[in-house]
Order: structure tokens, then C-alpha cells, then sequence
């Protein structure tokens, strides 16, 4: 069962930390094994959600590089010094892990061109921000 935590997230421009409403998660709880939260992430939030609900957060931060100078194991902040930002295609891959481990067949020709695709435009775009950078 997929049920969306955060309807509001697609009509705020900054994005959202958190589910909108608890009482979703709350009512719905037997419907899932566990809850995916693909985002910057708040260890109080998803600690407090699995007391309440007994149902583990899988976590896949978009915030920064897995490095534990950034962060430690609990998502709360080590030094953000030297830390960078995960790219679109670092979360990608980590959602294709999850997919894997879920037993999703991945390995497919859609999937295949999809990957391509992402990966030229990368490129390109790193091109064209190497050039322009040069440009001043």
C-alpha cells in the first residue's frame, strides 16, 4: 500500500521536513510495513513516529553525502563543514538499492534508456557549468 504522508510537499515551492499530518499515519498504520522517507530528514521526527506507531523509517537522505563527518548514525549534525549536498543521481541510485532489495526487476531496457538519458544530461549540464564558469 502506498499512502502519500505529505500531500502538501507538492504545493510548497521549499519542499517539507516532515509528514503533514500524524493523524494520516496513525489511521493508516496497518496498512504498511514501514514508512519511506526520502528526504533531508529529523531523527526526533522518525524516532517519535516508530514509538508511536511501531513501524520502522527507511531513511534515504537527500541533504548530504553519506559520511559520518556530516552526520552521525541518529541523522542528527556532526560539522557540515566539507560536507556536500547528495546529487538527484546519488538519491537515484539509492532508490534503485531500495528497489533491488524490495525485488524489483530493475534490469529492464525502459530502465536502461531511463539511466542513459539521465546521464547525458548530467553531462551536458556539467559541460555547460565548466564552460560558463570559465566564461566568468
Amino acid at each position: 500500500t502506498k499512502i502519500n504522508l505529505s500531500p502538501g510537499c507538492y504545493t510548497n515551492p521549499r519542499g517539507c521536513s516532515r509528514w503533514d499530518n500524524q493523524t494520516i499515519i496513525e489511521e493508516n498504520a496497518d496498512a504498511f510495513d514501514y514508512i519511506l522517507f526520502i528526504g533531508n530528514g529529523n531523527n526526533d521526527d522518525m524516532q517519535n513516529i516508530t514509538n508511536e506507531i511501531g513501524k520502522p523509517v527507511v531513511f534515504i537522505d537527500t541533504f548530504y553525502e553519506a559520511s559520518t563527518v556530516c552526520r552521525f548514525a541518529n541523522m542528527t549534525y556532526n560539522n557540515k563543514e566539507g560536507c556536500y549536498g547528495r546529487s538527484m543521481i546519488d538519491i537515484a541510485k539509492r532508490i534503485e538499492e531500495l528497489a533491488i532489495a524490495l525485488g524489483v526487476d530493475v534490469d529492464t531496457d525502459v530502465i536502461k534508456a531511463d539511466k542513459a538519458g539521465a546521464c547525458a544530461a548530467a553531462q551536458k549540464f556539467t559541460d555547460t557549468m565548466k564552460i560558463k564558469q570559465e566564461e566568468g
